[in-house]
C-alpha cells in the first residue's frame, strides 16, 4: 500500500492487478476498506467498525485447482472461517448454495462472452474451537468443499495497444500465433476475436471439455473427421 493520492485515498500495490481492483471496488462503493495486513493479521473496516482477522493459512491458486482459499479467525468472536475464491467450475457449492446457483452460472457465462474476466466467491463456516494446527491437519477439501457462495465478480482486462495490429503482422509473415489462457472458454473466444486472432465469420469454434490426454485426442479426432466431412462435401 502506497501514500495518499491527492485525493486523500489510499493507493494499493500488489502482484495481483485484480486484487487492487476488488480492494478499490469495496472502498468506493462504501462497504469496507483494507487497512492493513502483515504476516498474521489482517484489518479492515466495515462500515465503520474495525475487524481484525488472524491469518491461520493460506491455499495458493495453482493452475490445476483454479481456485485460492485463505482460513482466519475473526478476533471479535474467534470464529473461523474459510474464504474460497476462484473459477465457478472447480468451486463446490453446498446443496443449498448449489439449488441457486443455475442463475449465477448463466449471468458468468454472459460475462465471459462480453470477454470479461469471472470469478465466484464463497466462504465456509469452521466453528470456533479450531486452531492454527488443527487448519493447518486438514485436507484442502475439508476447508473448502461445501461453501456457501457469497458473490460473483466481472473484469475487463483491457488489451495492449496495437495487440491486433501485431497480430496480423506476424500472420502475414507466416508466424503461428497461440493464445494461452486459463479464462473461461467464452472469455477466450470474445479476446480472440477482439484481438483479430479469431475471425467469426471464418472459423468454426469447437469446445473440448476434457481434461485426460486421451479424452483430449478422442474430441481432436472426432473434430478432425468433422473436417474431413466438410472438405470432401466442399470438393464435391
Amino acid at each position: 500500500m502506497n501514500d495518499k493520492s491527492k485525493d486523500d485515498k489510499l493507493q494499493f500495490s500488489g502482484s495481483s492487478q485484480d486484487e487492487i481492483t476488488f480492494l478499490e471496488m469495496c472502498r468506493d462503493v462504501g462497504f469496507c476498506s483494507f487497512i492493513e495486513r502483515d504476516a498474521n493479521m489482517i484489518t479492515i473496516n466495515v462500515q465503520g467498525e474495525e475487524e481484525k482477522y488472524q491469518i491461520l493459512r493460506d491455499i495458493a491458486f495453482t493452475s490445476d485447482r483454479k481456485k485460492m482459499s485463505v482460513i482466519v479467525k475473526r478476533q471479535s468472536d474467534g470464529k473461523v472461517v474459510s474464504y474460497i475464491k476462484g473459477a465457478d467450475g472447480f468451486i463446490n457449492l453446498n446443496e443449498e448454495s448449489n439449488a441457486e446457483s443455475s442463475e449465477v452460472k448463466e449471468k458468468l457465462n454472459d460475462y465471459a462472452s462480453m470477454g470479461l474476466r469471472t470469478l465466484m466467491f464463497c466462504k465456509k463456516d469452521l466453528g470456533s474451537e479450531n486452531d492454527e494446527a488443527s487448519v493447518r491437519a486438514m485436507e484442502a477439501t475439508e476447508l473448502e468443499n461445501d461453501a456457501v457462495m457469497l458473490g460473483i465478480t466481472a473484469l475487463e482486462d483491457l488489451l495492449q495497444d496495437n495487440v491486433k495490429k501485431c497480430i496480423s503482422d506476424f500472420r502475414e509473415a507466416q508466424i503461428k500465433v497461440w493464445m494461452l489462457t486459463g479464462d473461461k472458454g467464452e472469455t477466450a473466444q470474445s479476446i480472440g476475436i477482439l484481438c483479430g486472432l479469431i475471425d467469426p465469420e471464418l472459423h468454426i469454434i469447437e469446445k473440448i471439455d476434457a481434461v485426460t490426454k486421451e479424452a483430449i485426442m478422442d474430441r481432436l479426432n472426432v473434430i478432425e473427421q468433422k473436417i474431413h466431412s466438410f472438405v470432401a462435401v466442399k470438393s464435391n
